[in-house]
């Protein structure tokens, strides 16, 4: 009966809090259904519908780029060396700071080539980015951080 949790979750709303992984569990309880009670049935079938459409405008945000940004540099931060930073690069520019003005696009702050301050705004399906550790520039480790700018 794990498919009335996702009727339940659509219902009071708790399915747009929900993870990837749990949008997936809740879905494919309501496609495991069987049976011939067409209320039950039509219930769970506009259960299924909502949280498609919810996992659907994930992907159609940037939110994904996001979380993959954040998971390499934090991979990247536990195997480098310690005397080394782990910044994301975009273009040319060495990323100090992110920032995720959701639902699609990032502003990075850094520096560039030429040793100036820059700031990118990049659209999430237009990014070309790297996460990569060098050789200490200054003092102390330089690790890109991230910040969420969704006001929601």
């Amino acid at each position: 009966m794990e498919y009335e949790n996702a009727i339940s979750s659509v219902n009071d709303g708790s399915y747009l809090t929900k993870s990837l992984p749990e949008l997936r569990e809740m879905l494919r309880a309501c496609m495991d259904i069987h049976g011939s009670n067409p209320i039950a049935l039509h219930r769970v079938g506009q259960a299924a519908e909502i949280i498609r459409n919810e996992l659907s405008s994930r992907f159609q945000s940037g939110e994904p780029t996001w979380n993959a940004l954040q998971e390499s540099v934090a991979s990247l931060v536990s195997s480098s060396p310690q005397d080394h930073d782990v910044v994301v690069l975009v273009s040319d520019v060495i990323v100090h700071q992110a920032k995720f003005i959701g639902p699609h696009t990032f502003l990075f702050e850094g520096v560039n080539q030429q040793g100036h301050q820059t700031m990118l705004v990049v659209h999430f399906s237009k990014l070309d980015a790297r996460v990569v550790y060098l050789p200490k520039r200054g003092p102390s480790r330089v690790v890109t951080g991230f910040a969420d700018g969704r006001t929601a």
